[in-house]
């Protein structure tokens, strides 16, 4: 996997609010949740929602058009929303000195 720069700082994220970014060819979602930074793929993997739209319940990333639940640390499906499967997750990090985060794709 290669290390790639997003154009986003941590404080470009806000708190339980997904930031679509794109890198290495890939469309990925940054969570920030509970402080702590994490990525995942940008689509619902029922019908391609944007997930950059969606909405956080507790732990979990809702997909805006049918609901779909991912947990947002690990983007595995929830068990009661069993039209969706687990999404693709990310290692996320943030510079302490700049701020600049990076994700491995």
């Amino acid at each position: 996997m290669a290390k790639y720069a997003t154009g986003l700082k941590g404080a470009d994220v806000p708190e339980d609010q997904p930031v679509r970014v794109d890198v290495g060819g890939a469309s990925i979602i940054i969570i920030k949740h509970g402080g702590k930074l994490y990525g995942l793929n940008s689509a619902c993997t029922h019908a391609g929602g944007p997930l950059e739209e969606g909405t956080i319940e507790g732990e979990d990333l809702v997909c805006p058009i049918h609901d779909g639940k991912y947990r947002i640390k690990t983007g595995e499906a929830e068990p009661e929303t069993n039209w969706v499967t687990d999404l693709q997750s990310y290692a996320v990090a943030e510079d302490m000195v700049t701020g600049e985060i990076t994700v491995e794709a």
